[in-house]
């Protein structure tokens, strides 16, 4: 889920990520909504997003099964980007993500947060 504020809700294009692009979000590899490897694939951002806009990575804090379905899901789809080590119901995350607890706290930090990404 993210909350970049300048998609039309109306859109169905939605904004396409791949397996690898996730991974090298969540790894903070990739930092800013305006990196050319998203907006190659999401044609028309550049021109809705404000430049240099900072990607917010939220991570669940404690096991979750929706922390082993997307750490798999960015090994099984890169694992040259997201390592086998990294997939289960913990990860190890980078400081420079921010650590929220359970569903509600995840919920929060999207909605309270333009800009944002995480999984639910």
């Amino acid at each position: 889920f993210h909350s970049v504020p300048t998609l039309p809700l109306e859109s169905t294009r939605g904004l396409n990520l791949t397996a690898c692009l996730l991974g090298r979000i969540f790894s903070t590899d990739i930092t800013t909504w305006d990196h050319p490897d998203i907006l190659a694939i999401n044609p028309g951002l550049a021109a809705l997003n404000p430049a240099g806009k900072a990607i917010k990575v939220g991570h669940r804090t404690k096991g979750a099964p929706s922390t082993f379905a997307i750490t798999s899901y960015m090994h099984a789809g890169c694992p040259e980007q997201w390592p086998a080590d990294q997939v289960g119901s913990t990860a190890e995350w980078d400081d420079a993500t921010t650590a929220v607890q359970g569903m509600g706290g995840m919920t929060d930090m999207l909605v309270n947060n333009e800009w944002a990404i995480g999984y639910i």
